[in-house]
């Protein structure tokens, strides 16, 4: 199926060749390629997968490779997968080929093609977005690393019917700089936040209003804040952390999240360091998450609610520009005690 090389956007793609395999075991060398396709080096076409070794047209130097697998002519489905040589990176390599490839399997009667990506391989997640993907769902626990230990696995499509460029986003990126007001500025996580989020989780007042993972470790907090990039690229969240602005230092939590993504509705949660309470900022961040919110094309209604005895959270929920609509019985549950009645709120864009 695949005998005659493919010639497309400055790539030869054609069968692999004895002469590849120097260039295939240095890429295999490679501490990312180690890290996310550690069989590389011992790959061979199983049956019924079809692969390509991806040439630059104008050097005919090895930069990388694609292959099909779960190839189902009588549903017409495949599955993708592709890899980028190290010297070859940051030129689109993989995202390009994908392309090439996708379309090729369209363009013989073929109707949906799907890839997968580990939750933690950001480069591969923007690969198959560039390439026309859309995220679809996450399989839980569906990968296992190097090491053994097992990880969740995103699942992306492209349908034939697909409008040709980059898949669809339902959340764009933030400015790596945070957006501000001048006091607080709220900004991507990184990974020195954690021990600020460990601090907001153990809190006796947020622990008693907010439902916090059992495992307040910061190894747990490192994890989550890792998580962040493939929430955002996925259109699940938009993670970020709180920071007052004057000192730099990361002062609370805020997280928009897609809460039904069919009918643009997202929520905003936000919880503040103690030390750093009584100064305003959670409504300042509130209102900073929730005008972004606004500015997001997939998202016409942001949702807030707090415990109807919160009083604290219930002022910052007013003072961030929300509308009071009603009470949600049962609506938050509680490690140790009966479910609270919530007051919810919202923000429309006009």
């Amino acid at each position: 199926m695949n005998e005659s090389p493919i010639i497309a956007d400055g790539l030869v793609l054609r069968k692999p060749e004895a002469a590849d395999l120097p260039e295939l075991a240095v890429a295999s060398a490679d501490r990312e390629m180690r890290r996310w396709l550690p069989g590389l080096a011992n790959s061979a076409a199983k049956s019924g997968e079809l692969t390509w070794s991806v040439v630059d047209q104008a050097t005919g130097k090895l930069v990388g490779g694609v292959a099909l697998s779960r190839v189902d002519e009588h549903n017409g489905t495949a599955e993708l997968s592709f890899w980028a040589a190290p010297w070859a990176r940051r030129q689109r390599i993989a995202s390009r080929a994908g392309a090439v490839v996708t379309q090729w399997v369209f363009d013989r009667g073929y109707d949906r093609v799907q890839a997968c990506t580990d939750r933690f391989n950001v480069a591969g997640q923007r690969t198959v977005i560039a390439a026309g993907f859309t995220y679809e769902a996450t399989k839980v626990s569906a990968g296992r690393a190097p090491n053994g230990v097992r990880g969740d696995v995103f699942v992306w499509r492209r349908l034939s019917g697909d409008r040709p460029g980059p898949g669809v986003r339902l959340l764009p990126v933030p400015p790596v700089e945070g957006l501000t007001d001048g006091m607080v500025t709220i900004r991507p996580q990184r990974e020195a936040d954690a021990q600020s989020l460990v601090e907001c989780w153990r809190d006796p007042q947020t622990r008693r209003w907010l439902n916090q993972p059992a495992d307040q470790t910061l190894e747990r907090a490192r994890e989550e804040i890792r998580r962040a990039p493939g929430d955002l690229l996925t259109g699940q969240a938009a993670h970020f952390t709180v920071v007052e602005t004057a000192t730099g230092s990361a002062c609370g939590d805020c997280t928009v999240g897609m809460a039904v993504p069919d009918m643009g509705i997202a929520a905003l949660g936000y919880m503040i360091h103690p030390a750093f309470r009584g100064r305003g900022y959670a409504a300042r961040a509130a209102r900073l998450a929730a005008d972004w919110a606004m500015t997001v094309p997939a998202i016409g209604r942001l949702e807030v609610s707090a415990a109807v005895a919160n009083n604290a959270s219930l002022r910052v929920i007013e003072k961030a520009g929300f509308e009071f609509e009603g009470v949600i019985r049962g609506h938050l549950p509680q490690p140790d005690g009966p479910r609270l009645d919530s007051l919810q709120s919202s923000r429309v864009r006009d």
